[in-house]
């Protein structure tokens, strides 16, 4: 078996907006709030807000171009923590934000997040991991702009046509399928 990254297009996206306000914006955008654990983070950002000034920027039903331009201007995006429904990793929404250099929480299992190249994500699998998670970005400016960054590479580096491409033909090459 041999795995190929879904091939992601970031020309769609647009330019992250610099920040501008004392809040730090989180967003969290969930298609289904029991997947995505949407009570837990809730419940997170709730403790966070009496400590942190942050402002939470919680989307759901919105126009897709609508809402990636309202994540462009956010400093923190959590994809999924603690669902109760399984599911755990990153899909479209995860690339869209560290692709725009957002800083990404999302939940995985031990074995996933070993075998994921360069560690592109914040791993939060419970209450306790996403707020020091949280606590950290929020009060470490430095470590969200190189965690940003280093998104933004990962999704060239592996989730680009170019990249993709070039590992299915090296696949096809390796399997006879194709010979140059």
């Amino acid at each position: 078996l041999k795995y190929l990254f879904y091939p992601y297009d970031t020309s769609e996206l647009p330019n992250k907006i610099e920040r501008t306000g004392n809040a730090i914006k989180i967003i969290h955008s969930p298609t289904n709030r029991k997947y995505k654990g949407t009570e837990l983070i809730i419940s997170v950002i709730d403790k966070v807000k009496k400590e942190r000034k942050v402002e939470f920027l919680l989307m759901e039903n919105m126009n897709r171009k609508k809402l990636l331009e309202i994540k462009s201007g956010c400093d923190i995006s959590i994809d999924q923590v603690g669902g109760t429904m399984g599911g755990t990793g990153y899909g479209k929404a995860g690339l869209e934000t560290i692709a725009m250099g957002i800083p990404t929480i999302t939940n995985m299992t031990k074995d996933y997040a070993d075998w994921l190249p360069e560690k592109p994500f914040i791993v939060a699998n419970n209450f306790d991991e996403l707020y020091k998670s949280l606590i950290e970005l929020i009060d470490n400016e430095s470590y969200r702009i190189e965690n940003g960054k280093k998104g933004i590479e990962w999704v060239k580096k592996y989730h680009s046509f170019e990249s993709v491409n070039d590992n299915l033909m090296k696949l096809y090459r390796e399997k006879g399928i194709i010979s140059r």
